[in-house]
């Protein structure tokens, strides 16, 4: 397969304010992973929100893609080549992780865990410590992603507590997914919450 995406797919699936940023990445992978994440959330648009004109709408901007003009939310992720896209009327986020066994878990636990989630992380059985790692880490993924870019200044993952989120009245949800080989988490923000 040419490292390349053929011209009539990359002109047929993009827009072209999409098809002028494609050009300017340098790295293939990242125009792949960009052509395909912007073809189906292109696809997801016109399929499920036909009155927004694309062309008029879509930006993309150093935090990711906006519909400038709507009240819709985007948010993309990929990983191992599974992309995730999420578009919704309230600050979105999504994460995708592909499930892989790490020799340092407690370690990178350590990095992005409250004192609270690392003790229970820690406490866990070695057979769901895998799982409840990547559960972990894609919900906070997910939540930060949803949150508005000045929030997201000075803040780390292990300042992130689900529980906080979800007293909020915003929404997490993880699942594995594909096989158990990755997890998804979609996190849903209520417009009070303020880190």
């Amino acid at each position: 397969m040419s490292d390349e995406l053929p011209v009539k797919l990359q002109r047929a699936a993009l827009q072209p304010q999409q098809w002028s940023f494609y050009h300017r990445l340098k790295s293939v992978k990242r125009r792949k992973e960009y052509c395909f994440s912007r073809s189906l959330l292109n696809l997801i648009i016109q399929t499920h929100l036909p009155s927004i004109s694309l062309a008029r709408s879509y930006q993309d901007t150093d935090t990711g893609p906006r519909l400038n003009n709507t009240n819709y939310h985007i948010s993309i992720s990929h990983s191992h080549g599974v992309i995730a896209v999420a578009v919704a009327s309230e600050p979105v986020g999504i994460d995708i992780e592909h499930i892989q066994p790490r020799k340092n878990l407690a370690e990178l636990a350590n990095m992005f865990m409250a004192p609270e989630e690392l003790d229970g992380f820690l406490g866990a059985e070695m057979e769901s410590r895998l799982f409840s790692f990547y559960e972990e880490w894609a919900s906070k993924e997910a939540i930060f992603k949803s949150l508005e870019r000045k929030q997201q200044y000075g803040l780390g993952l292990s300042d992130i507590r689900q529980i906080d989120f979800v007293r909020s009245g915003s929404l997490i949800r993880t699942t594995s997914c594909l096989n158990n080989q990755f997890v998804l988490s979609v996190a849903l923000r209520a417009e009070s919450l303020s880190y």
